[in-house]
């Protein structure tokens, strides 16, 4: 899979062994891939550092995402940080 077409796809991510949503912002530029993860709940955790593209694409997460068919992950998670309207600008 080419790895521009993940660009603000929001992908599952295991965080400190605990599953979470990511949102994939990729730096062409650069060949890193960004992410901003948020716990299941919707409150935001971090943004990591660059990563490789790679581990990205082998990870778990991404790849039970694809198992699942690519759900929106965005709709869901803009469901539950309606109430917590501090996190919503970070869309």
């Amino acid at each position: 899979m080419d790895i521009a077409s993940i660009d603000q796809q929001y992908i599952y991510w295991k965080y400190k062994s605990q599953w979470c949503v990511a949102k994939v912002q990729v730096n062409a530029a650069a060949d890193k891939i960004f992410l901003y993860i948020w716990h299941l709940d919707g409150t935001f955790i971090c943004m990591t550092t660059g990563k490789q593209p790679e581990t990205i694409l082998r990870s778990q997460g991404y790849n039970l995402w694809l198992r699942e068919g690519r759900p929106n992950l965005k709709e869901i998670l803009e469901e539950k940080t309606k109430t917590k309207p501090e996190q919503i600008e970070l869309f």
